[in-house]
């Protein structure tokens, strides 16, 4: 079960385990939640801040 804690205000929630990953989606999801955060795999999370980093560099 999916709990919102009161004073938490987590844009993106981040794991290694596909399990889990699927548990917190679908208690995004039905906590109505898709609008302010989102869970991602911590290997997707480091590949877009590596994409994002090559961007920055690409730009100077």
């Amino acid at each position: 079960m999916f709990t919102l804690y009161e004073g938490v205000e987590a844009d993106v929630l981040v794991t290694s385990n596909p399990g889990c990953l699927l548990q917190m989606q679908l208690g995004i999801r039905r906590a109505g939640l898709e609008d302010r955060m989102h869970a991602v795999h911590l290997i997707d999370l480091l590949a877009e801040s590596v994409e994002q980093g090559w961007d920055a560099q690409a730009e100077k």
